[in-house]
C-alpha cells in the first residue's frame, strides 16, 4: 500500500510499449503523502490534467472490487485548559485537564457509529509531571461520514460533549475541526462504472461494488470533475507489518489497467467523454 499499484502501472506501460498495442491517450499521475490526508493530490492543480476519466488501484482485498462511494473525512482537536497545582499539597486547588480529556474520550462514540459513519480518537497528551495537577491536555481524532447531515451532527456532538465536561469541572476547551476531503458517490447508471465492470469481466472477475470507509486520491479527483474508479488490486493486511500481495494478484492488477487502456477508445467513441 501502495508500491504494488506503482509496479502494476509501470508493468502496464511496459507491455503497451513492447507489444506496440494501440491504446487510449494516457496520463500517469503519481502523488505524494496520500496517507497523511491526500496532501499530494489536494495540492495538485487539476487543470493541468486533460483526462476526464481515471483509474486508481488503491483498495485492499482480492481484485474485483470497485469503489462506488467514499466518505468525507474531518479531523478534530480538543484542547483542555485546567489549572495547575501541587498534587500532594493542594490538589483541591487544581483542575485536572487530563481527567477532563479522559471524560470527553469516554463520552464520545468509539469506532463504528453506523454502517456509514466512524469516529476515532487517535492521540491524547497532557501533563508535565506526576506531582503536578495537569493544566493542559489535548486529544486529536477524526470522523468519517458519507452523509452531510451526519457530519453536521458529529460536529455538534463534539462541541456538546467537550463543553459539558469542561463546565462540570471548571475547565475550558478549545475545539478545532478541519475538513480534509469531501466524500463522493458514483451513480449506478454512470457509463464509466459500466465500463469498469466490463474491464473486470474481461479479466475474468465478477465486479463487486464497494462502499468504503477509506479515502483515496479519488475523493479529490472525482470532486474535481474527473470521474475516477478505484479498483482493488490484491493488497492484504494494509497498514500492518504483515502487509502482502500475491504475485498472481500483482499480475491481475496490471491486466485491469491494460484492458482499460485498450478498451477506452471504443468507450469514448460510443459516447463516453474523453
Amino acid at each position: 500500500d501502495n508500491k504494488s499499484a506503482v509496479a502494476q502501472i509501470i508493468e502496464t506501460l511496459r507491455v503497451l510499449d513492447e507489444l506496440k498495442l494501440p491504446h487510449a491517450n494516457l496520463e500517469i499521475l503519481f502523488t505524494a503523502s496520500e496517507e497523511r490526508g491526500l496532501l499530494g493530490v489536494r495540492n495538485l492543480d487539476c487543470s493541468l490534467l486533460r483526462s476526464s476519466h481515471g483509474i486508481i488501484l488503491d483498495v485492499s482485498g482480492p481484485p474485483g472490487s470497485v469503489v462506488v462511494a467514499a466518505p468525507t473525512r474531518e479531523q478534530f482537536s480538543i484542547r483542555v485548559s485546567g489549572r495547575a497545582a501541587h498534587a500532594g499539597i493542594e490538589p483541591e486547588a487544581g483542575i485536572n485537564a487530563v481527567r477532563v480529556a479522559a471524560e470527553i474520550v469516554a463520552a464520545l462514540p468509539n469506532g463504528r457509529i453506523d454502517a456509514r459513519t466512524t469516529l476515532n480518537v487517535g492521540e491524547i497528551s497532557g501533563g508535565t509531571a506526576s506531582n503536578v495537577v495537569p493544566a493542559q491536555a489535548c486529544l486529536r481524532g477524526e470522523f468519517r461520514a458519507h452523509d452531510p447531515e451526519q457530519c453536521d451532527a458529529i460536529r455538534r456532538l463534539l462541541h456538546d460533549i467537550a463543553e459539558d465536561a469542561a463546565m462540570r469541572s471548571g475547565a475550558s476547551v478549545t475545539i478545532e475541526i478541519e475538513r480534509e476531503y469531501e466524500g463522493f458517490s458514483i451513480a449506478p447508471d454512470e457509463p464509466f462504472l459500466r465500463f469498469g465492470e466490463d474491464v473486470l469481466c474481461a479479466c475474468g472477475l465478477q465486479a463487486r461494488h464497494l462502499v468504503t470507509g477509506g479515502g483515496s486520491d479519488g475523493n479529490i479527483l472525482n470532486r474535481s470533475g474527473i470521474c475516477c474508479l478505484n479498483f482493488s488490486n490484491g493488497m492484504h493486511k494494509i497498514h500492518s507489518r504483515e502487509e502482502y500481495i500475491a504475485v498472481d494478484d500483482l499480475v491481475t492488477g496490471a491486466e485491469i489497467l491494460l484492458h482499460a487502456a485498450l478498451r477506452f477508445p471504443a468507450f469514448a467513441d460510443a459516447g463516453g467523454r474523453r
